[in-house]
């Protein structure tokens, strides 16, 4: 079935890279940390110490299909977290959901734990994020989370413990309960934080979250990343969020400081970057998968916008 010269079935792709694809690819290194039923990898503990600046994880734009929980205890870590650039500084947490797209821009020091684990494993260890539900609003504000020293060195040792937990011999009785256990154990320490963070830091009740330009903002960012594969005209996302196309770009503009072609384009860019170094698409798959008239358009376009052609992208890594 094809839809404005798309294939249903290739738009539809979510073209996300999995912890098992990963290893494969070599971009996450066993012996640097623990892998766990290929759902679930932790650098923690000792290990932690060796994630120094150089690291490949995430050189290029990557689109993934799990949480990623990283714990910083020294130096920057600096990253394009969906289309914004955000640093990671000393003692702070960062938690990036299913489906986002991560560029590691440069990291500096050591002592970075890093958990990662899909979508799949927290439902099976069963962890509930009920008490959060009420701060979700404010949770869209929050990029990092800073720590106290005495948080940092508490979610550390969690961290380690999962590390250790997962390390032991699959053959001991109660493993998977351990492991599991461990890492509900760090899960709510760190929910809880958050918590604690998002209750200290917000407006008194009643009082709104966002002002009206900055909802509608949220709102064009969300249309976005709805339809930027089939259609890249202001026109169409004005149409959808019944404003003028030159109202609704004043108002992006403002609240951003980026217009709505500058948005609507890095949304693609970053597509393109992922399935060229991600994906078994070929260029002219890739082209058609983001409605480009024909693959020497794409071509024109993405050499415009990186310098590089698509094929000389794929294999420059």
């Amino acid at each position: 079935m094809f839809e404005n010269g798309i294939c249903m079935k290739d738009k539809e792709q979510i073209n996300t890279i999995s912890l098992l694809q990963m290893l494969k690819n070599g971009q996450l290194d066993s012996s640097r940390g623990q892998f766990y039923n290929d759902e679930c990898f932790v650098v923690g503990g000792s290990r932690a110490q060796e994630v120094k600046e150089g690291s490949k994880l995430f050189h290029s734009p990557t689109r993934l299909d799990c949480f990623i929980f990283v714990v910083n205890a020294e130096g920057e870590i600096k990253i394009n977290y969906n289309l914004q650039e955000v640093t990671i500084g000393p003692r702070t947490a960062f938690l990036a959901a299913p489906n986002s797209i991560l560029q590691t821009i440069s990291t500096t020091g050591s002592g970075k734990s890093v958990v990662m684990f899909n979508e799949n494993f927290m439902r099976k260890i069963n962890l509930s994020i009920q008490n959060l539900l009420p701060h979700l609003t404010s949770l869209h504000q929050l990029d990092t989370l800073p720590l106290t020293e005495a948080q940092h060195s508490y979610l550390q040792h969690h961290i380690s413990l999962v590390a250790e937990s997962i390390a032991q011999p699959s053959a001991f009785a109660y493993y998977h309960e351990v492991v599991h256990d461990s890492i509900r154990a760090m899960a709510y320490t760190f929910i809880s934080m958050l918590i604690q963070h998002l209750e200290k830091t917000s407006r008194r009740l009643g009082e709104p979250v966002h002002n009206h330009e900055e909802e509608l903002f949220r709102r064009f960012a969300k249309l976005v990343g709805q339809h930027y594969r089939t259609d890249r005209r202001i026109a169409f996302y004005a149409e959808l969020m019944h404003l003028t196309p030159k109202y609704m770009s004043g108002v992006i503009r403002h609240v951003s400081g980026h217009s709505p072609a500058e948005w609507i384009t890095q949304n693609v860019l970053l597509e393109a970057k992922n399935l060229l170094r991600h994906s078994d698409m070929n260029i002219q798959e890739v082209s058609i998968a983001l409605n480009f008239p024909n693959q020497s358009f794409f071509g024109r376009w993405f050499k415009e916008h990186t310098g590089l052609s698509p094929k000389a992208y794929r294999e420059n890594k």
